[in-house]
C-alpha cells in the first residue's frame, strides 16, 4: 500500500471486535518498531505484550483511560531512560517513533489502534509488569480489529502553509492573550498529580467522579 494512504488512513480506534490478533501480525508489528530511528542507534526500546484481561483491568483501574480494559490486546513500549540528553528527552523521541512504526503497520494490516498516553503513573506500572527502574514507560498501544469499517479521514486543522515558517517563528501567537487556557492547563496538572499521588483505596473512590471529566470517543 502506498505510504501517503497509509499515514492518511491511520484513525485512533478505541473499540475492537472480540477477535484475537494472530502472533504473527503482532511480530510484524514489533518488526516495524525495531527498525525506527533511535537516538545513537542504541535501538533500546522494549515491548510488553498484554492479553491478559486482569492486567488491562487493572491499568485501567488505576487510573488509565477507560478504554484500555476492553482491548484484545495491549502493547506497552518501554525504553531505557540511562541518557545524558535530559534537555531533549531522546529516550522518549526514540521511543515514539517507534510507536508512530507500529501504527503505521497496524494500518497497513487492517486493524486499528490507539496511541495512549492517559496511564497510571509509571512507578504503578512498574510494579504490574516488573520493569526495572532503569526503563520508563513511555506509551500503550491498543490494537484490535476496529468494530467500524470504512472509516473517512479526518480532515486537518491547518493547512501545510499555515503550520510551516523559514527561518525564524512566523506564527499568530494566539496562546499569549488566551490566559483562561493557560490556567485550564495548569489547573489540570494539578489535579492530575493530586489524583495519582493519592493512595490507591482513596483514588478508587473519586475515580468514578475522574471519569465524569474523562473525554470520551466513540471509535
Amino acid at each position: 500500500m502506498d505510504i501517503d494512504k497509509i499515514i492518511k488512513r491511520r484513525r485512533s480506534i478505541r473499540f475492537f471486535q472480540n477477535k484475537k490478533v494472530a502472533k504473527k501480525l503482532i511480530t510484524k508489528i514489533i518488526n516495524s518498531a525495531n527498525y525506527a530511528p533511535s537516538a545513537c542507534n542504541k535501538q533500546a526500546w522494549r515491548f510488553i505484550i498484554i492479553t491478559n484481561k486482569d492486567k488491562l483491568k487493572k491499568i485501567t483501574s488505576e487510573g488509565g483511560a477507560y478504554f484500555i480494559k476492553n482491548a484484545p490486546l495491549a502493547i506497552l513500549v518501554i525504553y531505557e531512560n540511562l541518557t545524558d540528553n535530559i534537555e531533549y528527552a531522546d529516550h522518549i523521541q526514540s521511543a515514539a517513533a517507534a510507536v508512530e512504526n507500529m501504527q503505521l503497520k497496524i494500518s497497513s494490516l487492517n486493524l486499528g489502534s490507539c496511541w495512549v498516553a492517559n496511564l497510571p503513573k509509571k512507578a504503578t506500572l512498574r510494579k504490574i509488569f516488573k520493569i526495572p527502574a532503569y526503563y520508563d514507560p513511555i506509551a500503550l498501544l491498543v490494537v484490535g480489529y476496529p468494530k467500524s469499517q470504512h472509516l473517512p479521514i479526518i480532515k486537518r486543522k491547518h493547512s501545510v502553509n499555515e503550520i510551516i515558517s523559514f527561518n525564524k517563528y512566523q506564527f499568530e501567537n494566539k496562546l499569549d492573550k488566551n490566559l483562561t487556557y493557560k490556567y485550564k492547563i495548569k489547573m489540570k496538572r494539578i489535579i492530575r498529580i493530586s489524583f495519582f499521588s493519592l493512595p490507591f483505596i482513596m483514588r478508587k473512590f473519586f475515580l468514578p467522579v475522574a471519569r465524569r471529566f474523562e473525554k470520551k470517543f466513540f471509535l
